[in-house]
């Protein structure tokens, strides 16, 4: 473009004006004047504007690349390269974009902090996101993001200026507005937000998505109640079919023996086999009972059939008495795994008391999980549903048949230090919101001119491990089971 040209100087203008001098549009701009007569431009840190001027010789041609830390603030001139009939183009400017501004001169953000309990006094805002102590002022993730944060301002050289607010981010309203902190980047309260949010087409349009750092997941957990024992416990080590083949088996075994013994008894007159029905069901439940038989057949054929029967005993009873002994030693089942048997169970049912557990049982479509809202947690005769803070609702848990519906990692410390070993090992987790759990992003102003520099510093410090370092500080793990041990075979010479 030649900016000397009025109808181009005012095209020019206009883009500023709409914001076009960004990263998507790339700019060469010749003009025989300074680049300071575009001081008024709206550049930024994205920007892609090459000045073209002459050089002092008017031989050649001096290019510049331009842009600004912030809208209002003075240009960025850096030497990119010089052309001349002689040597050709000379572009000096080979590094990546944002290496070369990673220095934001202790440009201030207007950050909003996700909270859930505005009454609760804190002094410093910052110490609390940056210190372990269990409070329900706001999230692990919150504190776990605004730690990678902190990173990328020094990474970058900004500042930030904490702004609180709630994370009632489940709208839009019918005028397209939210509220929480996407509110805020509508209204410009805020320039940037670390408390991270699921990915939504309706969020999409009113912010900036920037990069995913932390993994968002939620279950219903619950204290398994300990499975009574069952009338056919003896029954269970062989299936119904098993036990049909064995009966029948035995049957013919009967059969076969009693015409055996029929026939022996009537055709040869040396025979002393007694062959009434009453001795040979003594011999076949001897046979069965591995305890031998009384009744002496020459005949090759009864001979075989009690062989055949005291074998087959012998292994039925080495597989039966191991799958007795298996079942002793192995967990006892868990019979509550899906959200049909929350329905049906008679434990009772709450959730934390986060406005993003009440939307998501707002928004889901899953039939059962409305069914169980109305069965369980927010009866008709009720008249609040049954939310609570996440150390009432995890002592619940120990004291009481009780299912809590939080984000895992929110209630693990508390577990951890409340709960014996029997009790962690009862623990069991049911995920409600399949469709609602995933990576969450931090979030910029819709068209922000700082997404691209804070997606490559989020990059850089996932590239580094250091976002998985912070994963694994802020990130408790569950609590272990210590009654279940591993059994180890030892070699003895």
């Amino acid at each position: 473009m030649d900016y000397d040209c009025d109808s181009n100087k005012e095209a020019f203008n206009e883009s500023s004006d709409q914001r076009y001098l960004n990263t998507r549009h790339h700019w060469i701009v010749w003009s025989t004047g300074h680049y300071t007569n575009i001081e008024f431009a709206r550049l930024n840190v994205d920007s892609e504007v090459t000045w073209a001027t002459p050089d002092s010789s008017q031989q050649g041609i001096d290019l510049y690349d331009l842009y600004k830390i912030n809208f209002t603030w003075p240009i960025i001139a850096t030497p990119a390269g010089h052309w001349d009939r002689k040597n050709g183009l000379v572009y000096n400017v080979t590094r990546f974009k944002y290496l070369r501004r990673n220095n934001l001169h202790h440009l201030n953000f207007d950050t909003a902090i996700v909270v859930f309990n505005h009454s609760m006094v804190v002094d410093n805002i910052h110490e609390h996101l940056i210190t372990h102590e269990e409070s329900n002022f706001t999230t692990r993730m919150t504190k776990a993001s605004y730690a990678q944060l902190l990173m990328l301002s020094e990474i970058f050289n900004f500042t930030m200026t904490l702004l609180l607010t709630d994370s009632s981010n489940f709208g839009p309203f019918e005028n397209g507005s939210f509220q929480g902190q996407i509110g805020m980047l509508q209204r410009n309260e805020a320039k940037l937000s670390p408390s991270p949010l699921l990915f939504y087409r309706a969020r999409d349009v009113a912010a900036d998505f920037v990069s995913a750092i932390w993994y968002f997941d939620t279950a219903a957990m619950f204290r398994h109640p300990k499975v009574s024992a069952v009338g056919n416990a003896l029954l269970q080590p062989f299936t119904v079919l098993v036990w049909m083949c064995v009966l029948g088996t035995w049957l013919l075994v009967l059969l076969t023996l009693k015409t055996s013994a029929w026939l022996e008894s009537t055709y040869s007159d040396e025979s002393t086999v007694e062959s009434s029905w009453s001795a040979t069901m003594l011999a076949t439940v001897g046979a069965v009972s591995e305890q031998g038989s009384e009744m002496e057949s020459k005949w090759v054929t009864f001979r075989i059939v009690l062989l055949f029967t005291m074998v087959q005993v012998v292994l039925l009873n080495n597989y039966y008495g191991g799958g007795i002994v298996s079942s002793l030693l192995t967990e006892p089942p868990k019979t509550i795994r899906t959200i049909q048997n929350l329905i049906d169970c008679n434990l009772q049912v709450g959730y934390e008391d986060t406005n993003y557990n009440r939307g998501f049982f707002q928004q889901t479509t899953d039939p059962l999980v409305h069914i169980l809202y109305k069965k369980k947690i927010f009866p008709p005769t009720e008249s609040y549903p049954s939310a609570y803070r996440v150390d009432i609702g995890v002592k619940k848990m120990k004291d009481e048949p009780f299912v809590f519906q939080i984000e895992q990692i929110q209630a693990y410390p508390h577990i951890d230090r409340t709960f014996t070993d029997s009790e962690k090992c009862a623990l069991t987790e049911i995920p409600l919101f399949t469709s609602m759990v995933g990576p969450v992003f931090a979030l910029v102003q819709k068209g922000s001119p700082y997404k691209h520099i804070l997606a490559y510093g989020f990059q850089k410090v996932r590239e580094r491990g250091l976002m998985k370092y912070k994963w694994q500080e802020w990130q408790p793990p569950k609590p272990r089971c210590l009654l279940t041990r591993d059994v180890v075979s030892v070699e003895i010479n």
